[in-house]
């Protein structure tokens, strides 16, 4: 069953200039509510962790006491580290085409309890693998394991669970007539039972981006967002990495909404522009990384910004830092300043709220 979402939104990197022949509304499906940036309400700085050495700058956290870090050149894709001392737990899915190995494992996976849910890009497989029980033998544990539907020529990104359903944002480059290039993303629903697929959801107008009007629109080659889900709602959030849009979908009807942060990127064809650096959540609020400047910049007027479920904007921090990815354990929040620099920066989540 495959059903359209016809639903505006989307951060595409394409954008469009004052003096494009198209605009928003012709690219997206229904229309995005704009939201002014409140004022910065405190400022932070979060406290380094000077005994942790970060292994690598972006990483989930199991529980309060593991880091679960992507290491992509290493032989095993998942590396397992304690938080008290940044020692290494366990090494799990392992590279290669054997039983329990992953050809290319999907960076952007999804952690749910103790489990994992990953996709293999390489077999376009899922698999669920129990964590604590991988780290107890030093070895990958998958306890289900399917084929996944997905079009030719088409790649798998951020994936995340949400209610017994898996979505994975489904995505392929192409060129239009004028030889731009472009992303065409859609949202692909998988049943985390048997793989079933549910529904594909279309958020992104293609005619425009194909017709010769579209010659004057700013593209960028690279495309890239995140996204969240939040169990207890059914409620999923997409965050754009280099436009300033959010989406929340609701998985239970499939009905959607967006906001655009009133923001002038001023983008043109030799800048590349930084939105949404990460996104994170807990069952009430979803906490973002946001830059909304040009990639060369020092980064040090970053801010962090704290939302409900609705969209509503509740805080809004000034960062002291270039912090590009985060994610919570527990009643902390763990940070990391740059990609170079392997150190971990804590927050505690009541300093986040009023």
């Amino acid at each position: 069953m495959r059903n359209r979402l016809r639903i505006n939104l989307l951060f595409i990197l394409p954008l469009v200039s004052a003096c494009s022949d198209i605009d928003e509304k012709d690219l997206f499906l229904c229309p995005v509510t704009t939201v002014e940036m409140p004022s910065v309400t405190g400022h932070l700085a979060p406290e380094l962790m000077t005994e942790f050495v970060c292994p690598e700058p972006f990483f989930k956290i199991l529980d309060d006491s593991v880091m679960v870090a992507y290491l992509p050149q290493s032989e095993y894709s998942l590396n397992m580290f304690g938080m008290a001392k940044g020692d290494t737990l366990a090494s799990i899915c392992r590279m290669g085409r054997g039983p329990d190995e992953f050809l290319a494992l999907v960076p952007y996976y999804g952690i749910e309890g103790p489990y994992a849910h990953l996709v293999d890009d390489g077999t376009f497989r899922y698999s669920k693998v129990h964590l604590y029980e991988s780290m107890r033998r030093n070895h990958t544990v998958i306890e289900n394991s399917f084929p996944l539907y997905c079009p030719e020529g088409y790649y798998f990104d951020y994936t995340c669970p949400v209610q017994n359903k898996y979505f994975c944002i489904t995505c392929s480059k192409a060129r239009n007539n004028t030889n731009n290039s472009y992303v065409l993303p859609f949202i692909s629903v998988f049943s985390l039972d048997d793989g079933q697929h549910l529904a594909d959801y279309h958020f992104l107008d293609e005619k425009p981006l194909r017709t010769k009007s579209s010659r004057k629109v700013n593209y960028a080659t690279m495309f890239s967002f995140n996204m969240i889900s939040n169990n207890e709602s059914g409620m999923v959030c997409l965050a754009s990495h280099s436009s300033p849009y959010m989406l929340f979908l609701d998985s239970k009807d499939g009905s959607a909404r967006g906001i655009r942060l009133g923001h002038d990127l001023r983008m043109n064809h030799k800048k590349l522009y930084l939105c949404f650096n990460s996104i994170c959540s807990d069952s009430d609020r979803i906490y973002a990384l946001f830059f909304g400047a040009e990639a060369q910049d020092d980064r040090n007027n970053s801010k962090f910004l704290v939302l409900d479920w609705e969209g509503n904007i509740l805080n809004c921090f000034q960062l002291d830092g270039a912090y590009i990815h985060m994610d919570i354990g527990g009643d902390t929040l763990y940070l990391t300043r740059s990609l170079y620099e392997n150190q971990l920066f804590r927050l505690p989540l009541s300093s986040l709220i009023d």
